[in-house]
C-alpha cells in the first residue's frame, strides 16, 4: 500500500505488519504471489477493474464512508494559482461538469479515445505545467499515441482553457511528484493527493476536490492469473508481444523510452570523459591544494549515492532554471563519470614504467611532450578495459532518472506494466534490451581495444 492507506491499515484496521510501495502494479503482484495478505488502494481504482481483464482475478471491497473516507487535491506551487483554480472548482462543482466528468471516467468503463474532449488551448496568459503519473487509469494514462489522458488529465485542461494558459504535462514517478512541485518546476499536480495537517505545512492544497475512499484488496488465487499464458513459451511470447507493446502501440514508449536512455548514456559518457581527463591532470598536479581540492570531489562523488546527486542536482542546483530534465540527467552522471575516469586513468599512468619516460625525456622531449607522446598512449590502452566496463555500468544507472520526471527506457517498462499488470513480460523485455545495447557496445570497444593491443606490438 502506499500515501495514507498505512496509517489506516495499522489505525483502523489494526495491521500488524505494513509495507509501503509506490506503484500499483508492485503492490498486487505482491500480493498475487502470497507476500502480502491485502492492499488497500483508493475507490478511484475500481474504474480500471472495469476494462482491463488483468484486474479482475483479486476481489474488491469497498470501505463504507463512515469507516473511513478522507479528502482528496491537487498541490499547487503558488497561492495565487491555487486561489484561480479553486474560484474555477466551485463553478465546475456547481454547474455539474465535475458530476459528467466523475460519471464517465470513474463510474463507467474507460472512455473510447474518440469521446475524450479536445480542448483549445489560448496559452495568452502563458504556460500551465503540471506533473503527472501517466500510468494510474481512469485518472491519468497514455493513449495509443501517447498522450496523456483521463479524468485528471480532463480536469486541468479545462482549467487551464478557464485560466487562458497553455498546458504542458510532465509525466514522472508518483513519488516525485510532489518535489516537482515544491522546487517550481511544475506549477501544480494533476492528480490528486489525500489532505493531511502535516502535508498542509510543506505545500498547498485547493479546496477538497475528491472523496477518497478506499478498497481493500485480496486474491485467493480460485480464478488463475489471466496474465499468464498456459499454451507454452510460444504462446506466452506471442500473447506478451500482442499485450504489451502492439496493442495501443505500446512499442512506442520502449522506442522513446530507449532514444532517452542512449541520449543519457552517451552524453555523460562523453562529457564525463572529458571532465576524467581534466581532473585526472588535476590529480597528478604537484600543487597539494589542486590535488586535494581534485581527490575531494571525486570521494565526494564516488561516495554519494546516485540517487541522492541525481535529486541534488535536479531539484537544489537546477531547482529554478529552464534547463530540461534529459540534460539535467547527463549532467548529474557526467559528474559520476567524470570521478570514474579521472581515477581509472590516473591508476593507468602509474603503471607507466619511469625508464620509458626518461627514455622519452633523453630524446629531447620536454616533459608534456613525454606525456602526451609516451605516458598517455599506454594510459589509454591500460584504462580502456575498465573504461569498456564503466560505460556497461552507466546504462544501467541510468534506469533511476524516473526519479525526475524523465520517462528512459525502465520508465516505459513501468507505464506499460501499469496498463497490462504482466509482472513479466515488460520487466523481461526491458532487461533484453539493456543486455543487447551493452552487448553492443562492449563489442564494438573490445574491438578498439584488439586493434590498440595490436598497433603497439
Amino acid at each position: 500500500m502506499g500515501d495514507v492507506y498505512g496509517d489506516v491499515a495499522r489505525d483502523v484496521f489494526n495491521a500488524t505488519h505494513v509495507r509501503e510501495y509506490t506503484a500499483t502494479v508492485n503492490m498486487l503482484e505482491s500480493l498475487r504471489l502470497g507476500r502480502v495478505d491485502a492492499v488497500m488502494l483508493g475507490s478511484d481504482f475500481i474504474g480500471q477493474t472495469k476494462t482491463n481483464t488483468a484486474y479482475q482475478e483479486y476481489q474488491y471491497i469497498l470501505v463504507p464512508e463512515h469507516v473511513f473516507a478522507t479528502r482528496a487535491a491537487p498541490v499547487f506551487h503558488t497561492t495565487e494559482l491555487r486561489d484561480l483554480y479553486n474560484d474555477w472548482l466551485e463553478i465546475v462543482k456547481n454547474d455539474g461538469t465535475w458530476d459528467e466528468m466523475k460519471a464517465r471516467w470513474i463510474d463507467g468503463a474507460l472512455p473510447d479515445e474518440k469521446d475524450i474532449p479536445v480542448f483549445n488551448f489560448t496559452g495568452e496568459n502563458g504556460t500551465l505545467t503540471v506533473c503527472d503519473t501517466g500510468s494510474y487509469p481512469p485518472m491519468s494514462y497514455l493513449d495509443s499515441n501517447g498522450n496523456p489522458v483521463g479524468f485528471d488529465i480532463e480536469m486541468i485542461s479545462r482549467f487551464a482553457v478557464y485560466a487562458g494558459l497553455d498546458l504542458n504535462v510532465i509525466i514522472s514517478s508518483y513519488d516525485a511528484i510532489v518535489p516537482y512541485v515544491a522546487s517550481g518546476r511544475a506549477d501544480m499536480s494533476a492528480c490528486m493527493f489525500a489532505i493531511t495537517p502535516e502535508r498542509t505545512q510543506g505545500v498547498y492544497f485547493s479546496n477538497p476536490a475528491h472523496l477518497l475512499q478506499v478498497i481493500i484488496i485480496s486474491y485467493d488465487g480460485a480464478t488463475g492469473s489471466t496474465t499468464q499464458s498456459t499454451g507454452g513459451l510460444f504462446e506466452w511470447l506471442r500473447t506478451g508481444i500482442q499485450r504489451n507493446l502492439i496493442d495501443s502501440n505500446r512499442w512506442k514508449l520502449i522506442v522513446n523510452g530507449l532514444g532517452v536512455t542512449m541520449i543519457i548514456s552517451f552524453g555523460a559518457q562523453i562529457i564525463g570523459t572529458a571532465m576524467g581527463g581534466f581532473i585526472c591532470y588535476l590529480l597528478t598536479r604537484k600543487n597539494p591544494i589542486i590535488r586535494k581540492a581534485a581527490e575531494f570531489y571525486c570521494g565526494m562523488v564516488n561516495g554519494m549515492p546516485i540517487i541522492v546527486l541525481l535529486l541534488f542536482m535536479y531539484y537544489i542546483v537546477f531547482g529554478r532554471s529552464n534547463i530540461s530534465d534529459v540534460f539535467v540527467a547527463i549532467l548529474s552522471f557526467s559528474l559520476i563519470k567524470g570521478a570514474s575516469v579521472a581515477k581509472t586513468l590516473k591508476g593507468a599512468i602509474g603503471t607507466v614504467d619511469p625508464v620509458e619516460i626518461e627514455a622519452a625525456r633523453s630524446t629531447g622531449l620536454s616533459a608534456s611532450g613525454a606525456f602526451l607522446w609516451v605516458t598517455l598512449p599506454q594510459a589509454i590502452r591500460f584504462a580502456l578495459p575498465v573504461y569498456n566496463k564503466s560505460f556497461v555500468d552507466l546504462v544501467k544507472l541510468t534506469s533511476v532518472v524516473g526519479y525526475i520526471a524523465v520517462q528512459d527506457l525502465t520508465r516505459a517498462g513501468d507505464i506499460i506494466r501499469s496498463y497490462t499488470f504482466d509482472s513479466y513480460f515488460p520487466i523481461l523485455f526491458v532487461a533484453a534490451i539493456y543486455m543487447s545495447v551493452t552487448a553492443v557496445y562492449v563489442w564494438l570497444l573490445n574491438l578498439l581495444v584488439t586493434k590498440i593491443n595490436r598497433g603497439v606490438k
